[in-house]
């Protein structure tokens, strides 16, 4: 079996497609996997990391308004559609997996005029204009929501997935991961607004720092992003406030399960895969969406755990150290609300998405004898 996993851009696009990686792996020892997506982005780092081999295409997104910003991308898709015929001819691959942005789409483009099997994952509530335009080349769209299978055209076939998440989230032992990472038995949040970082979560996460760092009654985990680190480092350092002990920061999360497993309670984005990974951890969490995503999509993921009382929804606009105070409250110091919350998460997690895409692919190619 030969697969082309194609994404990137953001974590919440590549650790799916890794974690779809290993499992066919562990599966099928002697599959061979290959990754495209960008130079200039996470991907370059993370999936070699991981173990497997990528290929790079110089693509970006459009802008939603009249830009000459656009004619450059429409360039960049026609000279990234060459260069992946270029790779699939070498490659060979027995079907191609898109697992969403913009990555995807002159990748599933120049599979389906080579006549390779097509697969494509859409992580959120509100299916993106990639997945809408790439549908009509896939065999079948996998889906996190099943309400967006109704956003897609007519007649594309659709099975909703969940979102592939790291095994090891779901094996690994809290006290366990605690004492390997040096934690001792106060309560630990953790904190990311995702690899490239998220202002407001870093600005409420800073002035809660520096208002309560002497303090000591929690443990503090908290990834800035690539765009954030070097100002909020500063600010800490202006501050006075020593990192390395009871708070930890970073650019980026690279370990993620182990401190998933290890931590109380989650501040996070509404990413599909964040909050995938802290539903099937069990984590309460404070859930703020961003205001900067296409049709409002991550507040849309978020609101079936806010509805079933499984996190705190939170506006952008109104998220700041007042409510990151009160929110830690009910997360970290009431056990009751928290346990409540961590049975509510349970109830709402999906915990085969690795066997359901696995399925899914495995499906398409006895569909089409391979």
């Amino acid at each position: 079996m030969r697969i082309v996993f194609a994404g990137g851009g953001t974590s919440g696009h590549i650790n799916p497609a890794i974690a779809a990686a290993k499992y066919i792996k562990r599966r099928i020892p002697d599959a061979e996997i290959l990754f495209i997506g960008t130079e200039n982005h996470i991907e370059a780092k993370l999936v070699p990391q991981a173990g497997f081999k990528i290929e790079f295409i110089d693509i970006r997104g459009f802008k939603r308004s009249l830009s000459p910003y656009n004619l450059g991308t429409l360039r960049r898709i026609f000279t990234s559609r060459r260069r992946c015929k270029k790779i699939y001819k070498e490659f060979k691959p027995d079907i191609v997996v898109g697992m969403g942005g913009y990555v995807s789409g002159p990748t599933l483009l120049a599979a389906h005029k080579l006549g390779i099997p097509c697969l494509i994952h859409e992580q959120n509530a509100v299916a993106g204009m990639t997945t809408k335009l790439a549908a009509k080349y896939a065999s079948a769209v996998m889906l996190t929501f099943p309400e967006a299978a109704a956003q897609l055209p007519a007649g594309t076939r659709s099975v909703v997935t969940g979102v592939p998440i790291y095994e090891d989230l779901l094996k690994l032992d809290k006290a366990e991961c605690r004492r390997e990472l040096g934690f001792d038995d106060r309560p630990l949040l953790l904190c990311s607004g995702g690899s490239l970082g998220a202002r407001t979560i870093n600005d409420a996460m800073l002035a809660y720092i520096i208002r309560h760092h002497k303090e000591e009654r929690i443990q503090i985990v908290h990834g800035i992003g690539k765009f954030y680190y070097e100002e909020f480092m500063k600010a800490l350092a202006d501050a006075g406030v020593e990192t390395g002990g009871s708070i930890r920061v970073f650019e980026y999360i690279s370990d993620m399960p182990k401190y998933m497993t290890a931590c109380d309670a989650v501040v996070c984005r509404c990413g599909a895969s964040s909050l995938a990974e802290m539903s099937a951890a069990g984590k309460p969490a404070i859930i703020i969406p961003s205001p900067n995503v296409t049709d409002n999509h991550q507040f849309h993921n978020a609101k079936h755990l806010a509805d079933a009382d499984a996190a705190i929804l939170v506006d952008d606009k109104d998220y700041n150290c007042k409510a990151l105070e009160d929110g830690i409250e009910q997360i970290i110091f009431n056990a009751d609300k928290r346990n409540e919350m961590t049975e509510n998460l349970k109830k709402a997690a999906v915990y085969d998405y690795g066997e359901r895409v696995f399925d899914c692919i495995t499906a398409e190619l006895e569909r089409v004898g391979k």
